[in-house]
């Protein structure tokens, strides 16, 4: 039960991919919103995505670097106003709005297994070093 949709349509499902990767959404988030916002399945979701990334790609330096730092300053925002940072809830949020901005500017990537059908990839180990030399 495949049903094509128009160009237009197409172009502006992976503008809105494009805007959700530019705030920070992980895949398997995109791959759950294009099913609930246009019941498309995995393979299809996959696919819009695949273009999105490749449109972003495409954009020019300039245009890229300003919307990232659009979204990273909005982000900043709810972290300067966030308040009660040091109690445990104030602090996850704290932590998610980080790792948010991190995504945004490319510091941190999170892997997913596309063989497991978009579930993340656990035990990923990132030895930092110390003083020149790995730590034991």
């Amino acid at each position: 039960m495949h049903q094509q949709v128009d160009r237009l349509t197409t172009q502006r499902r992976v503008r809105q991919i494009v805007e959700w990767v530019l705030n920070g959404y992980n895949t398997q988030d995109i791959i759950k919103q294009c099913n609930a916002s246009w019941q498309l399945g995995e393979r299809m979701s996959y696919k819009y995505l695949k273009k999105a990334l490749d449109s972003i790609k495409k954009l020019p330096v300039d245009d890229l670097k300003e919307k990232q730092s659009l979204h990273i300053e909005r982000r900043l925002k709810l972290f300067r106003e966030l308040e009660k940072k040091s109690s445990a809830q104030g602090a996850r949020t704290a932590l998610r709005i980080l790792d948010s901005i991190a995504k945004i500017d490319g510091s941190l990537i999170e892997k997913v297994d596309v063989t497991t059908n978009g579930e993340k990839i656990a035990g990923t180990v990132v030895v930092l070093p110390e003083n020149g030399r790995e730590s034991k």
